[in-house]
């Protein structure tokens, strides 16, 4: 059996400081000539902390691994925190060798072992004792703050998508499985796929209405995209996700999964005296959205 060179950590969202940190591992893994993995788990320190006051995860973690593994990481091992969160750091460390791991990658801000009292400098200190290799990656900044992925999860709160994507390094998304809905949309000729997220606990954006680029059947389209209660026809007790596709014909969607990009956020979520001014509010929309549409096609043909 082989050594393993591992990259420690949540990784939610997988934004531009992952990605170095992962490329920094990819490197000291070949040097050691060792496999490259990631030990990550499910949900970060803080969900441990205060689950009430936790937003939510950016993506699942069945996301999350492929991710991981489309990035060039040979496997992909989630652990339990609640299991670990009594070990004392330098048991921790023990539980890496026992592993048969030769070299360790993780952030600067590293914490890790009971209470979180460990650090990256202490993991250092502890491994050299087992003939493990420690590289430590410096945080990438933006704007003169750290890219986290608790900063991307306030930036999407926020409807700030287009500053979360320029961190995360893409536009965020919201997936899952299209499910049925009241069909009102249709009624109100803007057809809709309704998404259901899954059973995680996931970031919810701010509501509104979003421009966004859906990918269906293959086919990359432009959308308008819902997020709220619906108060104008029910104030739903769950966060409804729709998504109107401009321009799609090819039959309903139920039952698949899509994935919708969140470009850019237009407006709030409003509540509208009647049917007949909600749907004006939709013309309206997506009248704006043609024209931003417009916009970007004529700025990608000048580049």
């Amino acid at each position: 059996m082989g050594t393993f060179t591992v990259a420690i950590g949540i990784f939610d969202g997988l934004h531009i400081g992952h990605r170095k940190l992962l490329e920094a591992g990819k490197k000291f893994a070949q040097k050691l000539q060792t496999s490259f993995q990631v030990l990550s788990f499910i949900y970060p320190f803080e969900y441990y902390l205060d689950r009430e006051g936790f937003p939510g995860l950016l993506y699942p973690p069945t996301y999350r691994s492929a991710q991981l593994y489309n990035l060039g990481v040979d496997g992909v091992f989630f652990l339990d925190l609640v299991e670990l969160k009594d070990l004392s750091p330098k048991d921790f460390v023990s539980l890496l060798k026992e592993s048969r791991v030769k070299g360790i990658v993780v952030g600067s801000d590293f914490k890790f072992g009971k209470k979180a009292t460990g650090n990256a400098e202490l993991l250092k200190g502890l491994a050299r004792s087992h003939n493990i290799e420690v590289r430590i990656v410096p945080q990438v900044e933006n704007g003169g703050a750290k890219v986290s992925s608790s900063r991307i999860r306030s930036l999407i709160m926020e409807g700030k998508v287009k500053e979360a994507a320029i961190l995360l390094g893409n536009p965020y998304k919201i997936m899952g499985e299209v499910i049925r809905g009241r069909c009102l949309g249709t009624r109100l000729n803007f057809p809709t796929a309704n998404i259901e997220r899954g059973h995680e606990r996931l970031v919810i954006p701010k509501f509104g209405v979003y421009l966004a680029k859906v990918r269906v059947r293959n086919q990359d389209y432009f959308g308008l995209m819902n997020i709220g209660i619906r108060p104008t026809v029910e104030s739903a007790e769950d966060v409804k996700y729709e998504v109107h596709i401009i321009g799609y014909a090819g039959g309903d969607l139920y039952e698949e999964n899509i994935e919708v990009e969140l470009i850019e956020y237009m407006r709030p979520e409003l509540k509208f005296n009647s049917l007949g001014e909600l749907q004006q509010a939709m013309e309206e929309d997506l009248k704006r959205a043609k024209k931003k549409i417009q916009v970007m096609s004529n700025l990608g043909r000048n580049e």
